[in-house]
């Protein structure tokens, strides 16, 4: 696959909405550089991330021990919203939206310096624009559908405020698929109320003789 600049994606257009899901979050890059030099989030007035619990107890305890580190504009600038699973929170989506454009990043880069930066990460994008390039819209809205269900299992007012306020800015997001969209696009699957391999096995055509994994992490069981 071609190799993928996120910076200059995420520099490229202007958005008014942003969520964002990641493990990791680097508080000071997203401050201090992603909100100051991506066009995306420049002058973005609705912004969630979502993150690790765990990550997020990790955040503020280090800020206890350097308060340069702490996450000076979270719940100002930004929704900065925990996530606690009996494993780890660990989806990578970030979805950009306004009146006419969208931007959808899925893959494995955390919103970190490092994920979006300088390590080997697998990234997929995908463009809407009303009326010129629409292909793309039902993986927005499965997306979309993605955050409203993080919402309800880990409820909190103004994560759902944010998403109202999205929902009805961005009527696009709610219109019927076109005819054009892409029959070969691909499936967004969470495991929030089935296990992934149930719905990766009834998905195939038939019996799989060879399965091929790419993961950082590998669990024998």
């Amino acid at each position: 696959p071609p190799r993928l600049d996120l910076h200059g994606r995420l520099k490229k257009h202007a958005f008014e909405h942003a969520l964002i899901t990641t493990y990791n979050f680097g508080a000071r890059f997203f401050e201090d550089y992603a909100l100051e030099n991506f066009k995306s989030l420049q002058d973005n007035g609705n912004i969630s991330v979502l993150l690790d619990e765990g990550e997020y107890q990790d955040l503020l305890k280090a800020a206890g021990e350097n308060a340069e580190s702490f996450p000076k504009q979270a719940n100002l600038r930004y929704l900065l919203h925990p996530i606690r699973v009996p494993g780890v929170f660990h989806p990578k989506v970030f979805l950009l939206a306004g009146k006419r454009r969208g931007l959808l990043l899925i893959g494995s880069a955390n919103f970190t310096q490092d994920g979006l930066g300088s390590n080997a990460e697998l990234v997929a994008a995908f463009d809407f624009e009303e009326e010129k390039n629409e292909s793309s819209l039902p993986l927005f809205q499965s997306a979309l559908r993605f955050f409203e269900q993080l919402a309800e299992c880990w409820p909190a007012e103004q994560l759902h405020s944010n998403l109202n306020t999205l929902v009805a800015e961005v009527p696009w997001l709610s219109k019927a698929a076109p005819d054009s969209a892409k029959s070969d696009l691909p499936v967004l699957l969470s495991n929030l109320e089935r296990p992934l391999w149930d719905q990766l096995v009834e998905r195939l055509p038939g019996p799989a003789s060879h399965i091929s994994v790419l993961s950082r992490f590998f669990d024998a069981q």
